[in-house]
């Protein structure tokens, strides 16, 4: 694994720890009810375990990553969402202009 790809947000870790569940497969998978409301559908939650986009088909939230998804779950800026999850994870906030899914 290379320096870059290591320093950066693992989708797969970053989803699982913040809904506090497994997720498996690629592209886009359920993930359960959705964290931004009380939408009746349990299954209406989906997340792009490629990219980190998500969307609920109940409420309509969505987002392209990991960073909208704290930013709307947090009720911050983006600004504040990378600097938060730069934090957390011990990353750089510059890690977070590199999308996930670049070539390293």
């Amino acid at each position: 694994m290379s320096a870059n790809k290591k320093n950066r947000l693992e989708i797969l870790n970053f989803y699982a720890a913040e809904l506090d569940r497994l997720l498996i497969g690629r592209g886009w998978v359920p993930a359960g009810p959705c964290p931004f409301s009380a939408c009746e559908n349990l299954n209406s939650f989906s997340l792009d375990l490629g990219t980190g986009a998500f969307a609920c088909l109940s409420c309509g939230v969505s987002g392209d990553d990991a960073v909208d998804f704290k930013a709307a779950l947090s009720g911050v800026s983006r600004a504040t969402a990378i600097e938060n999850l730069a934090h957390v994870w011990g990353l750089q906030p510059d890690d977070f202009f590199r999308r996930n899914h670049e070539p390293d």
